[in-house]
């Protein structure tokens, strides 16, 4: 799984309000210490086919986020709320990224998708880097 995948899942959330329980799932396999990135993927992949709209919300931030490899390291940098809620677990380390920034990535990714609205949960924890990625699929500089 490439990290972008994920992360421009989280900003396509965030578009798109959708409700589905699968969400929760996602969430749960990654609070797993051993995390299994490709069963990552397939349930993100699943969760895309079901919902086309967030697909295609998905793909456009998927290709913003690709344009920028230095915003993987913006975004990771962001909550400093986040602090107070990171897990205990060091997650086994998403292929390319140290656990570190994995750790940082699917804490993340936990709080939005396992939240009661998670596109609210999304705009809210990923609002530092909204406008930069608005800026991304403008082409415009960060």
């Amino acid at each position: 799984m490439n990290p972008t995948n994920l992360v421009a899942f989280l900003y396509a959330i965030g578009a798109e309000n959708i409700e589905d329980s699968a969400l929760k799932n996602l969430g749960t396999l990654l609070k797993y210490k051993n995390i299994d990135w490709e069963s990552v993927q397939e349930k993100l992949d699943d969760i895309l086919s079901r919902h086309p709209t967030l697909e295609d919300t998905y793909n456009n931030y998927q290709t913003q986020l690709d344009s920028k490899q230095s915003f993987l390291d913006l975004f990771l940098a962001i909550p400093e709320e986040l602090k107070l809620n990171k897990a205990p677990l060091t997650r086994s380390a998403m292929p390319g990224l140290p656990d570190k920034e994995t750790t940082e990535l699917t804490n993340i990714a936990v709080l939005i998708l396992q939240s009661d609205n998670p596109s609210e949960k999304s705009n809210e924890l990923l609002k530092p880097t909204n406008e930069i990625v608005k800026k991304l699929g403008n082409n415009e500089p960060c």
